[in-house]
Protein backbone atom coordinates (compact mmCIF):
# COMPACT_ATOMS: atom_id res chain seq x y z
CA UNK A 1 0.00 0.00 0.00
CA UNK A 2 2.75 2.40 0.91
CA UNK A 3 4.40 1.44 -2.51
CA UNK A 4 1.46 2.52 -4.20
CA UNK A 5 0.93 5.73 -2.11
CA UNK A 6 4.78 6.86 -3.09
CA UNK A 7 4.15 5.76 -6.58
CA UNK A 8 1.07 7.56 -7.30
CA UNK A 9 2.52 10.83 -5.21
CA UNK A 10 5.55 10.71 -7.81
CA UNK A 11 3.72 10.82 -11.03
CA UNK A 12 1.20 13.58 -9.74
CA UNK A 13 4.34 15.65 -8.99
CA UNK A 14 5.97 15.18 -12.18
CA UNK A 15 2.58 15.95 -13.92
CA UNK A 16 1.72 18.95 -12.31
CA UNK A 17 5.86 19.96 -13.05
CA UNK A 18 5.05 18.83 -16.71
CA UNK A 19 1.70 20.54 -16.94
CA UNK A 20 2.85 23.55 -15.40
CA UNK A 21 5.03 24.43 -18.12
CA UNK A 22 3.69 26.94 -19.91
CA UNK A 23 4.54 28.17 -23.21
CA UNK A 24 5.55 31.61 -23.48
CA UNK A 25 6.13 32.69 -27.04
CA UNK A 26 5.14 32.26 -30.46
CA UNK A 27 5.58 31.01 -34.03
CA UNK A 28 5.63 33.08 -36.45
CA UNK A 29 6.23 31.35 -40.22
CA UNK A 30 5.24 32.22 -44.17
CA UNK A 31 5.77 31.77 -47.64
CA UNK A 32 7.49 34.17 -49.55
CA UNK A 33 6.23 33.98 -53.95
CA UNK A 34 7.18 35.61 -56.78
CA UNK A 35 4.55 37.67 -58.89
CA UNK A 36 3.74 34.33 -60.57
CA UNK A 37 3.67 32.20 -57.13
CA UNK A 38 6.59 30.83 -57.64
CA UNK A 39 8.48 30.61 -54.49
CA UNK A 40 11.80 32.00 -53.73
CA UNK A 41 14.23 30.46 -51.85
CA UNK A 42 17.16 31.88 -49.49
CA UNK A 43 15.18 35.32 -49.39
CA UNK A 44 15.81 37.45 -46.23
CA UNK A 45 13.45 38.02 -43.62
CA UNK A 46 13.81 40.14 -40.71
CA UNK A 47 11.40 40.20 -37.94
CA UNK A 48 11.51 43.59 -35.60
CA UNK A 49 9.70 44.11 -32.48
CA UNK A 50 8.41 47.88 -32.16
CA UNK A 51 8.69 47.24 -28.19
CA UNK A 52 11.73 45.80 -27.46
CA UNK A 53 14.01 46.76 -30.81
CA UNK A 54 14.78 43.27 -30.63
CA UNK A 55 15.62 42.27 -34.62
CA UNK A 56 15.44 38.29 -35.60
CA UNK A 57 16.61 37.24 -39.22
CA UNK A 58 15.78 34.42 -40.93
CA UNK A 59 15.98 33.25 -45.05
CA UNK A 60 13.59 30.99 -46.79
CA UNK A 61 14.32 27.50 -47.66
CA UNK A 62 13.78 25.96 -50.86
CA UNK A 63 10.07 25.74 -50.94
CA UNK A 64 10.14 29.60 -50.20
CA UNK A 65 9.47 28.89 -46.43
CA UNK A 66 10.19 31.17 -42.95
CA UNK A 67 9.63 30.85 -39.43
CA UNK A 68 11.03 32.08 -36.26
CA UNK A 69 9.89 29.39 -34.30
CA UNK A 70 10.42 31.04 -30.78
CA UNK A 71 8.94 34.81 -30.81
CA UNK A 72 8.20 36.77 -27.53
CA UNK A 73 4.90 38.50 -27.70
CA UNK A 74 4.64 41.74 -29.03
CA UNK A 75 4.24 44.09 -31.66
CA UNK A 76 6.72 43.61 -34.96
CA UNK A 77 7.37 43.99 -38.64
CA UNK A 78 8.29 41.84 -41.07
CA UNK A 79 10.66 42.98 -43.88
CA UNK A 80 11.47 40.57 -46.78
CA UNK A 81 14.00 41.17 -49.55
CA UNK A 82 15.93 38.79 -52.43
CA UNK A 83 17.92 39.51 -55.29
CA UNK A 84 16.02 40.72 -58.31
CA UNK A 85 12.95 41.68 -56.17
CA UNK A 86 11.76 44.61 -54.49
CA UNK A 87 11.90 45.31 -50.71
CA UNK A 88 8.73 44.12 -49.25
CA UNK A 89 7.86 45.73 -45.50
CA UNK A 90 4.54 45.60 -43.29
CA UNK A 91 3.55 45.65 -39.37
CA UNK A 92 2.00 42.79 -38.27
CA UNK A 93 0.64 44.37 -35.32
CA UNK A 94 0.60 42.03 -32.15
CA UNK A 95 1.86 38.68 -31.49
CA UNK A 96 0.52 36.38 -28.10
CA UNK A 97 1.16 34.15 -26.30
CA UNK A 98 1.02 30.25 -28.08
CA UNK A 99 -0.19 31.68 -31.56
CA UNK A 100 0.87 30.63 -34.53
CA UNK A 101 1.17 33.61 -36.90
CA UNK A 102 1.03 33.37 -40.78
CA UNK A 103 1.94 36.07 -42.55
CA UNK A 104 2.90 35.40 -46.26
CA UNK A 105 4.44 38.05 -48.78
CA UNK A 106 4.75 38.15 -52.82
CA UNK A 107 7.42 40.08 -54.08
CA UNK A 108 7.31 42.21 -56.83
CA UNK A 109 10.06 42.22 -59.43
CA UNK A 110 12.91 44.97 -58.68
CA UNK A 111 14.68 47.11 -60.49
CA UNK A 112 17.98 46.11 -61.81
CA UNK A 113 20.66 48.37 -59.90
CA UNK A 114 21.97 51.03 -62.52
CA UNK A 115 25.24 52.88 -61.89
CA UNK A 116 26.08 55.74 -63.85
CA UNK A 117 29.51 57.51 -64.04
CA UNK A 118 29.24 61.12 -64.88
CA UNK A 119 32.78 62.19 -66.06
Amino acid sequence: MCKRFVCFSLFALFAGIVWGQAKTTAVVTGLVTDPSEGVIPNAKVMLSSKDTGLVLEASTDQIGRYQFPVVPPGAYAIRVEAPGFGVQTRTVGSVTVGQLAVFDFKLELGQALQVVDVE
